[in-house]
Formats: structure tokens, sequence, C-alpha cells
């Protein structure tokens, strides 16, 4: 078993000092790299720009994963911030992308998995970036962008590729939200969850939103997953509103199965709609819809669906 170690001392980049007058500039795959390394750069207050496209190798086995001048290893990126040292920072990505990030942790080492495994803080900290041709693996928490989020805004970004969960949340853009918000953004993303548990969610953008606001985003990849609770762009949101938003993939689960939302709890959801047909492969829950499988106490306004069911 390899196990990746995080530095703790701060990384050089290509430039910068890591104050919002004078941030960390970001222009290569290998200072990426350094900065997922550098848990001590992961602090609140610290800034981060990128200045450049960066594309890590389109064969994962031939990349350098942790900067030591050999390929590997074979777990691919090690995500920035996670549960116990969370990504508190700001990161802009100024309008760029990032191509073919690689991401294989199955097992329970794979929680919050995702560019930023665990984000934490407030305002808008990551912005204005783009995730192209991802290919991650995680176990709890699988995001192209972030796999947790909490308290912090999400802007102008966006992912492609394909998301596989093994246990509970997975989404194309961030795998479970929390007391955030993501604002224009969207996911191209095709999301696959093999879980085994009832509890799992697996949405086009989101897997899971606690407590969130989603409004000008919309996700166009398919959702499939074998338990739990589906949609095209969230799977469960328990509390806070989705506006001006729309799925265009299919669906198909188990359980909770929308072509928008899977389950919706106290919710409000207006101006938003949903293309992709809903399909169930098994379970016994009959508790599917075009818009919204499960609908608990939601205000549904302005908002339609159009796919089969």
């Amino acid at each position: 078993l390899m196990i990746m170690s995080i530095k703790l001392s701060a990384g050089t980049y290509s430039g910068g000092g890591g104050t919002s007058a004078n941030p960390y500039q970001i222009a290569n795959a290998h200072d990426l790299i350094e900065l997922s390394l550098t848990s001590a750069d992961w602090a609140s207050g610290t800034y981060f720009i990128q200045t450049a496209n960066i594309e890590f190798s389109s064969d994962p086995a031939l990349q350098d994963w942790d900067n030591d001048n050999a390929a590997g290893p074979a777990e691919g990126f090690s995500p920035i911030g996670n549960a116990s040292t969370k990504f508190r920072g700001t990161y802009d990505g100024q309008n760029h992308t990032i191509s073919n990030l690689f991401i294989n942790r199955p097992s329970v080492t794979g929680n919050n998995s995702g560019l930023f495994g665990y984000i934490w803080g407030s305002g808008d900290q990551v912005t204005n970036l783009g995730l192209l041709n991802v290919n991650i693996t995680g176990y709890n928490n699988v995001g192209g962008l972030a796999g947790y989020q909490y308290q912090s805004g999400v802007k102008h970004c966006y992912s492609t590729g394909s998301i596989t969960g093994i246990n509970e949340a997975s989404g194309g853009l961030v795998g479970s939200l929390d007391l955030g918000i993501l604002d224009s953004c969207f996911s191209t993303c095709s999301i696959s969850n093999s879980t085994t548990i009832v509890n799992s969610y697996s949405g086009g953008l989101v897997g899971n939103v606690n407590t969130g606001t989603l409004k000008y985003c919309f996700a166009a990849g398919s959702v499939n997953s074998t338990k739990g609770t589906n949609g095209g762009l969230v799977g469960l949101i328990a509390l806070g509103s989705i506006e001006y938003c729309f799925a265009t993939g299919n669906v198909n689960g188990t359980q909770n199965t929308g072509g928008l939302v899977g389950h919706a709890g106290t919710v409000l959801i207006k101006n938003s709609y949903s293309l992709g047909n809903v399909t169930r492969s098994s379970g016994t829950n009959p508790r599917i819809g075009g818009f919204c499988g499960y609908n608990a106490v939601t205000t549904i306004k302005n908002c339609y669906s159009a796919g089969k069911v």
C-alpha cells in the first residue's frame, strides 16, 4: 500500500506570495501537484491564481503525480484538502482549464475525492475554472471539482469526463454540498455509482445537498446508480433552493429517481426544467418522476419536464 505524504512547508509555485494582492501562481502540472502536497498552503487567507491551461498526460500511468520524477502512484492525483486539513484558501482559475485529472481511490481512503477533496470556508473560494476529461473514482463524496464543499461558494466552474462512486455521494461537479452555493456552473460528466446501500445519492451536478443554493447551473451527463437516490441535476437536496437550472441527461436508478432531482425536502425550485428520460432498473420503491422523484414539502414554480418516464 502506497501512502502519499503531505508536505508541511510552503510551496514555491511559479511566483507570487499567497496574498490577495500577490497570489501564488499555478502555471503547470508541477505547481498544481505541489499545491496538492503542501497542506500548509491550504489555510484561510492563502490566495492562488491559475495563469495557464494545465494538461496532465492522457495516459495516467505515465504521469508523475507526486513530483518525485517518476511515473505514479497508481492512485493518481492527491486531492487538495481532506477531512482533517480542509482547503480554506481561494483559487481563481482565471478561465483556464485543467485536463486529464485522474484519481483512482475506490476504498475508504478515497473519501472526498476531486481536484479539491474538502473545501471549507466562506465567500467564493473556487472560481472561473474548467476541468476537462476528468476520470475520477472515489468512495464517499466524489466530484470532478470537489468531493465536499462546506460554507463556501463555487462560481463559473465546469467539468467534463466521468465520475465513479463506490458508496455514498457522487456528482459531476461536487459530491456533497452543505451550507454552500453553486453559481453559474455546469457538468457534462457521466455518473456511475456501484453502491450497495440505500442511503446514497448521485446527481449530474451534485450528489447530495444538505443545505445549499444552486442558481444558473446545468448538467448534461447521464446518471446511473445501482441503489439510492438519483437525479439529473441533484440526487438529494434536503434544504435550500434551485433556481434557473436544468438537466438533460438520462437518469437510471432503483429508489427515488427524477429528471432534475431524485429527492427534494424543504426546497424552493423555480424556473427550471429537465429533458432526460427517467428509468428504474429494479427496486421496490415506486418514487420516480420526470422532474422530481420524491417531493416532500417542496415548492415548485415555473418548471417542467419533457423526458420519458
